[in-house]
């Protein structure tokens, strides 16, 4: 008998411009019959976006959706996260991920992965220390 599955449960670090864009492709994943991710969390400092994203990703994924104001409520909190996408302004990109890295976390972030080259260092750090992963998204439109 073949072993179950685990589902990844990940968080949507950051719910402003970008973060629409992944999570339409979050969406359209779960509407292509994908079930190995569930969004359990989404964090923004303003609230009203974090939990906008919630009842949004509720509607089509139909599961609760936990709505926290900063890394640390969500790290304090979630005890089941895999990973966390981050999609915040540029200049925050180096501070959640180390936060969330720390945290023992497996983080994917938009691009720009950091804003310098020491950023980028202490980020690539934070995961080799933590064991975890650290991804950075880059889209190439054509």
């Amino acid at each position: 008998m073949a072993a179950k599955k685990k589902v990844i449960n990940l968080a949507m670090v950051g719910c402003g411009g970008m973060a629409g864009a992944h999570l339409n492709g979050y969406q359209e994943l779960l509407q292509r019959g994908e079930k190995r991710f569930r969004i359990v969390a989404a964090v923004d400092a303003a609230l009203d976006r974090a939990r906008g994203f919630a009842e949004r990703i509720e509607g089509f994924a139909g599961w609760p959706v936990n709505t926290y104001a900063s890394v640390e409520q969500l790290l304090n909190s979630e005890t089941d996260l895999d990973g966390a996408d981050i999609c915040s302004p540029h200049g925050l990109h180096h501070v959640l991920a180390c936060e969330l890295l720390a945290g023992g976390v497996n983080v994917l972030v938009e691009k720009p992965m950091a804003i310098n080259l020491p950023q980028c260092d202490d980020m690539v750090e934070a995961a080799d220390k933590n064991g975890v992963k650290l991804m950075i998204l880059s889209l190439i439109h054509i």
